[in-house]
């Protein structure tokens, strides 16, 4: 079998990110060591991470990385039950809502709620469900560009009569105080429940395909006139006014057949975010322009351990987190808000905002099922999710296959049977267990290296093939000080700092290769006990294999220069 040289190109197209078997992140000022339990891709433009962290408590967390540039990816809210007041799990509402033009592969629980109705704003495929119940709420957004936002949520809907005369809502789906203008639509339920002391009026858009979605304005059609006795029925298709008050005074200024001007808008920390599909609450923000916010006091249980629930995007707008930590177990206690934004961070992440935590806190995978462990022991149902899916088109036929691994750590003598994942043209995964198989081994089933070293192993199917870097030790790995693991650091490392191996032993040789398979730098050190230092001034920026090896065996690192 070949050593590892050309085949590492190969292994830095399995790695969308800096994933490596054993690296360090810093969270809330403590260092914690970092083990990769799983990566792969799950859909197209997603791979899907879960890490393993050990410092002065434990921590298992997941999260799906996606390149929003890719074609066939969206990024998607649903309202569960598609009313605005309702619950169900969210592997239910990713069945219901799969169609035969649309796979929902992803997801995870978003918004807080109260009463089945959530507390922020509510925008699903550019329909307004609701504005916020709750003040001081936050908001994730997409808009048509696929570009991310988050802020300190606002919506505003400026009715305008005939006369010019006009006047602002701030109430959608959501019951008004006195002189307040509310806008319902049918995703508020059959009738209104307002009182006898409440005006309203029913309109419809002129044009029978238009919505009254974010960042436009419809002109509509006044059916009757402003009446008095509330609990007005809400008409498929069509809208009511309604207010008490001066809000009541303005709308019997509409007579039949009226013909107005209905503008709404979704605003940012006060900016408008111009055609918004997709806004779903949250609180607080956790991470902004990279730097980690003090939120211990925002909401009361943010200082204490918990599951939890993020999403984020990195500064460039092209890649999106969606994050859980599991919590109140013996394998993980759950994150701190600050220690959650560090995550988030660590993940790629300039802003990042906290979702809804406990027993809420999940992540849905299709073809994998409940990914991490709920806190309650099974789904619970949440009011809404944010959703990975793909409008490709239906293909079942495998185009590419990669490792379930995407790398592998064993010892000299044991035997390794790999699973391999299918796709299609789209890099929808169709398969997770391909058969008829062929790895590049003696019975072309199995892996039973009888020397330490670094390998290349090879799957094959119909005429495609994939492969992924085995590292093999003769019990253990190379020789290092007894309970302290190797730790390469920092990763990613600024170029012209120096790459940092603790717990070196013995007679150490330490080796750089390009993603072109060339080698970089090679260096020697007899006789090691400590720390070893590997400068970067004469690397370029990009990803690379670093191999560290000794008499006892050869571990890797994938680290990127930036």
């Amino acid at each position: 079998m070949k050593r590892l040289t050309s085949f590492i190109a190969t292994l830095f197209l399995l790695l969308s990110q800096t994933v490596t078997g054993s690296t360090t992140w810093t969270l809330n000022g403590k260092d914690y060591l970092v083990d990769t339990l799983f990566h792969a891709y799950i859909g197209p433009g997603t791979t899907l991470t879960s890490l393993k962290l050990e410092g002065p408590v434990k921590f298992r967390i997941f999260y799906t990385t996606t390149d929003l540039t890719e074609k066939y990816v969206d990024v998607r809210g649903i309202k569960h039950t598609d009313r605005l007041v309702g619950v169900s799990t969210i592997s239910e509402a990713m069945e219901s809502h799969d169609t035969e033009n649309r796979n929902y592969f992803a997801g995870v629980n978003a918004d807080f709620f109260s009463q089945s109705s959530p507390c922020g704003i509510t925008v699903i495929d550019r329909e307004v469900y609701g504005s916020e119940q709750s003040s001081g709420w936050y908001l994730f957004g997409m808009n048509e560009n696929k570009l991310p936002m988050i802020g300190s949520g606002e919506l505003s809907v400026n009715v305008t009569l005939p006369s010019g005369e006009s006047m602002n809502s701030r109430k959608f789906n959501r019951n008004g105080n006195i002189d307040e203008l509310v806008v319902y639509s049918h995703r508020f339920g059959e009738k209104t429940t307002t009182d006898s002391q409440v005006a309203e009026v029913i309109v419809y858009p002129i044009n029978a395909d238009n919505t009254l979605i974010p960042g436009t304005t419809v002109t509509m059609q006044v059916q009757g006139t402003a009446t008095t006795g509330g609990s007005t029925p809400i008409p498929e298709g069509g809208y009511i006014l309604s207010g008490k008050g001066q809000a009541a005074s303005f709308l019997k200024k509409l007579s039949a057949n009226d013909k107005i001007k209905v503008k709404c808008a979704v605003r940012f920390d006060g900016i408008t975010g111009g055609k918004v599909t997709q806004a779903l609450g949250g609180c607080p923000p956790i991470l902004s322009n990279g730097k980690v916010l003090d939120t211990d006091n925002v909401l009361d249980h943010l200082s204490t351990a918990q599951p939890r629930t993020a999403v984020g995007f990195n500064v460039e707008l092209t890649k999106l987190v969606m994050l859980v930590a599991d919590g109140r177990s013996s394998i993980s206690v759950g994150p701190i808000s600050k220690v959650l934004a560090g995550m988030m961070k660590c993940a790629g992440c300039t802003e990042a905002l906290n979702f809804d935590g406990g027993g809420s806190s999940e992540m849905y995978v299709d073809k994998l099922g409940i990914v991490n462990v709920p806190s309650d022991g099974k789904e619970r149902q949440v009011t809404n999710g944010l959703y990975l899916s793909t409008d490709a088109p239906q293909d079942s036929q495998i185009a590419q296959i990669r490792f379930k691994d995407y790398a592998k750590t064993m010892d000299v003598g044991e035997s390794y049977t790999p699973e391999i994942y299918g796709y299609n043209q789209y890099g929808v995964l169709i398969d997770t267990n391909v058969d008829e198989i062929r790895l590049n081994t003696a019975d072309g089933k199995t892996f039973t290296p009888e020397a330490p070293g670094c390998y290349a192993l090879t799957a094959s199917y119909n005429g495609l093939s994939t492969s992924i870097a085995v590292t093999v030790s003769k019990s253990g790995g190379i020789n290092r000080p007894k309970n302290q693991p190797t730790i390469c650091y920092p990763n990613p490392v600024k170029k012209g700092n120096d790459i940092h191996f603790t717990a070196m032993s013995g007679n150490i040789v330490i080796t750089i290769f390009g993603y072109d398979g060339k080698q970089y730098l090679s260096s020697e050190f007899q006789n090691t006990n400590g720390t070893i230092n590997i400068n970067t001034k004469n690397l370029q920026a990009g990803p690379y294999i670093v191999s560290v090896k000794n008499d006892s065996g050869t571990r890797t690192f994938p680290i990127i220069i930036k």
